[in-house]
């Protein structure tokens, strides 16, 4: 890399504190707007970066992209978009915090060490001490992340929402008798009723599900519609037997059996040999300790399997990242003379393709479940891939002057840093004591970690 001059290295931080913005900002727009599983929205999202490049693209009149330059852009592109996907899955599977972390460690320490080392066939980019020992704080600043939990507000359904609900559940009723019918609908609790009122199945409703055992809650029933034509509560009240207890465990244990099997009548109490109140506490505390301990063991290995696969998923996610910008090094290092925008329009293409394909295959195996594709808005994803792609290109300018190892770091911790201080300051999202403790230790170290790299640069 040719020896750069102290104005070209300001003007080098000035555009990755402008891409970190970018970055930092491009999903406020939809932060109150659902996204639902994130496919749609990654597809709208990557429309607006391609769009995006091929605008920059035309406007800076580059001409035409080589087949050789558009491979190499596609599989970069690809990457970044994979690495997305990949994140988003890992993150269900190990938690944000976790998965957060991890990401942002393995992205950090192999795009320092491809631009260190030269790695895949890229010019080496000599870093100081200076420069290595702020990649371990900003190591250490992650680890802290971790401690770190936000408070997310809690939606409150409103008045609208609520009657829409109801009548999903209940049909088509007036809105004056929403109030009435849904405090006649007795709700499942965490300790299991003293007595319990059966409910049968209204003979022209045979949609209705019946009650069926809630072992692994603690909950006695769980009612999921009632009207109050169904029963008459008053002239009906009947309390459990141990006869009735043991037969729900055999239908719950029974591996032919299942909870929701309708070709099975309800199990209904007994009117005979009622039991006191504290003898039915008893034998519901049996059946629950019997249920869980046949269940802990398989729910541990779940677990066990669930964070294995997302901490590996995480690891992958970070290795992507930190790598989908070896194809532009290799370009630029065929092209020196070539201004690297010219790889933006590449670059954005393969992220809108490998995009697309994401979308159709989970439509196509939604379509064989006969399940619906949810769709996040439109506008504000694709406003926050516009504001990506034209990150993404000063983010591009700021390497060539910087180097990989510099720029590439600065443009990933930088963002981080942004979206922190956002989250506290004006979302207070953030308010717990020691959340808040950690919190500002953790930026207190990347600030050190990141004027390190900036000043280690040789």
């Amino acid at each position: 890399r040719a020896r750069v001059s102290t104005m070209q290295q300001w003007q080098g931080f000035a555009m990755s504190g402008f891409a970190s913005l970018l970055f930092a900002l491009m999903y406020v727009p939809v932060k109150y707007y659902p996204t639902y599983d994130g496919i749609t929205f990654q597809w709208f999202l990557c429309s607006g970066v391609w769009i995006t490049g091929f605008i920059l693209h035309m406007s800076c009149h580059f001409g035409g992209i080589n087949s050789h330059a558009m491979t190499l852009g596609v599989l970069g592109g690809g990457m970044w978009a994979l690495a997305n996907y990949v994140l988003d899955r890992a993150m269900k599977l190990i938690g944000l915090g976790l998965g957060f972390a991890t990401f942002n460690v393995v992205n950090l320490c192999v795009g320092y060490a491809v631009g260190k080392f030269g790695l895949f066939g890229t010019t080496p980019s000599p870093s100081s001490r200076l420069s290595d020992g702020g990649l371990g704080i900003l190591v250490c600043s992650f680890a802290l992340m971790l401690q770190v939990t936000p408070e997310e507000p809690v939606p409150v359904p409103s008045e609208r929402e609520s009657l829409k609900s109801y009548k999903a559940d209940y049909g088509t009723v007036k809105e004056k008798d929403v109030e009435e019918k849904t405090e006649k609908v007795p709700l499942a609790t965490s300790a299991p009723p003293k007595r319990y009122r059966p409910l049968h199945r209204h003979k022209k409703r045979e949609s209705n599900r019946s009650i069926f055992f809630g072992a692994t809650t603690g909950s006695m029933a769980n009612i999921s519609h009632v009207d109050d034509h169904d029963y008459n509560y008053k002239d009906n009240i009947k309390t459990f037997t141990s006869a009735d207890v043991e037969r729900m465990m055999r239908r719950f244990d029974s591996p032919s059996g299942s909870q929701d099997d309708k070709n099975q009548p309800p199990i209904v109490p007994e009117e005979s040999a009622e039991i006191d109140d504290n003898k039915q506490d008893d034998i519901l505390k049996k059946v629950n300790t019997a249920n869980t301990a046949n269940t802990i063991g398989s729910k541990k290995e779940a677990a066990f399997g669930n964070s294995s696969l997302g901490l590996l998923l995480a690891v992958l996610a970070g290795a992507l990242m930190g790598t989908n910008l070896i194809p532009f090094l290799l370009w630029q290092q065929e092209n020196p003379t070539l201004h690297p925008w010219e790889f933006v329009m590449a670059q954005t293409t393969g992220a809108y393709f490998t995009s697309t394909i994401i979308y159709q295959v989970y439509a196509l195996i939604a379509k064989f479940k006969k399940k619906k594709v949810p769709h996040s808005g439109i506008r504000p994803a694709f406003f926050s891939g516009m504001m990506w792609a034209t990150g993404f290109a000063a983010n591009l300018l700021a390497i060539n002057v910087l180097g990989y190892s510099t720029g590439y770091t600065l443009g990933s911790v930088c963002p981080v840093m942004i979206t922190s201080g956002l989250s506290y300051f004006l979302f207070e999202e953030i308010r717990q004591p020691r959340s808040v403790r950690f919190f500002f230790w953790a930026l207190f170290l990347q600030a050190i970690g990141v004027a390190a790299v900036g000043i280690g640069m040789p």
